[in-house]
Formats: structure tokens, sequence, C-alpha cells
């Protein structure tokens, strides 16, 4: 079964372009892309289940000083 999430981030203002680079380098993100309305990037993700999902997100917790990241699991496609 495979896993979507749209993730939005937050980040250090420091540390942001080091983000965008492991970032555009992951094999699970599909898209990328900056965005304002307080968050800095949102991500589209693709994995295998949901526990490489769940991992991905608890890597990032852990690599990244995220100010702030909320996840959205895709249910379903509609168009």
């Amino acid at each position: 079964m495979v896993c979507e999430a749209t993730i939005i981030l937050k980040v250090d203002k420091l540390i942001k372009a080091e983000i965008e680079r492991k970032l555009l380098r992951n094999k699970n993100v599909t898209s990328l892309y900056r965005i304002d309305n307080g968050y800095d990037f949102m991500l589209m993700t693709t994995h295998k289940g949901m526990f490489e999902l769940e991992e991905f997100v608890e890597r990032i917790d852990r690599e990244f000083k995220l100010k702030s990241r909320d996840v959205y699991f895709i249910i379903e496609k509609r168009k």
C-alpha cells in the first residue's frame, strides 16, 4: 500500500538552505515548494507504507531544527 502525505515545515532561517538541499535529494520527496503564511516549505511525499512514512517524519524531526511541522495524510485523490 502506497502512503502519501503533504508536510509543511517552519524552519530556522540559518539552516533553511541546508534543509532545502537535503529535501531535494530525498527519494521520498516528490515535490518541494517554498510557501508563506508562517511556514517555509511544503513537501509532497510518497512511501511504501504507513510505517515508512512515520519513520520519515520522525527522521525529519530529529535531523532538522524545526520551529513547527504539520503532516496531512492523503486519504483519497479526487482529480
